[in-house]
């Protein structure tokens, strides 16, 4: 084991002796890996709705050059009954 890493693990047992550290460093941990996971979900579901607003934008531009539903649809990924409603 890399020494530098000893030495963490060597200080992280240390500072564990106390069950009251140990619980309060476990729930830091989660605290840390739960704020990770919502702000990937949150970066996650903005590019989804950037890119559904995007084919929107797209349709909206190839209904109002007489595109045929089929074509928007296909290029868009959205549904005809949702072209049909721009």
């Amino acid at each position: 084991m890399d020494g530098a890493v000893a030495e963490a693990y060597k200080m992280l047992e240390e500072a564990m002796k106390d069950q009251n550290d140990y619980r309060r460093y476990w729930a830091h941990r989660k605290y840390e890996h739960d704020m990770v996971s919502r702000l990937n979900y949150a970066h996650d579901k903005g590019l989804e709705q950037g890119q559904d607003q995007k084919a929107l934008e797209i349709a909206r531009k190839m209904k109002d050059m007489n595109e045929p539903i089929e074509k928007i649809c296909t290029i868009t990924g959205l549904s005809a009954e949702a072209v049909q409603k721009l």
